[in-house]
């Protein structure tokens, strides 16, 4: 197939040429094509057969179960408490939350609030049992 471009109204029009018609721009197109295919890949090695998308997955996947096994490894008893583990649900309604719950919720996870069981540690309280 060959392109001809008209100066007239910026139109283009495209026309099936028969192949090996002896037409010079096609036999050219045709030279070139059969160039390229002879190359090898071009771009970095390594050459990765997989799509971006694939790959984007695979690598999202590697990350939360780094994120779960460094979770797994943490002495986080209290955090426990709250969530056997990280989910992407969890995540979302953490984001979600304003700066005065986030604060709340990140000094339960942390034993950094004052909730009886830290006050005691800190020497603050008598009795390190909630008093509900």
């Amino acid at each position: 197939m060959e392109r001809y471009g008209r100066n007239l109204r910026n139109q283009d029009e495209l026309r099936w040429i028969p192949g090996h018609s002896g037409l010079d721009g096609n036999e050219r197109d045709d030279f070139l094509a059969r160039l390229g295919s002879e190359l090898g890949p071009v771009g970095s090695e390594p050459l990765v057969a997989i799509s971006k998308a694939t790959y984007a997955q695979s690598i999202s996947k590697w990350v939360i179960q780094q994120h779960v096994e460094y979770w797994e490894k943490q002495e986080l008893r209290q955090s426990r408490t709250f969530m056997a583990e990280p989910t992407d649900q969890l995540t979302n309604s953490l984001l979600n939350l304003n700066r005065k719950q986030t604060r709340t919720i990140i000094g339960a996870l942390t034993e950094q609030c004052p909730l009886q069981r830290h006050l005691h540690k800190m020497g603050l309280a008598n009795d390190p049992t909630c008093r509900r």
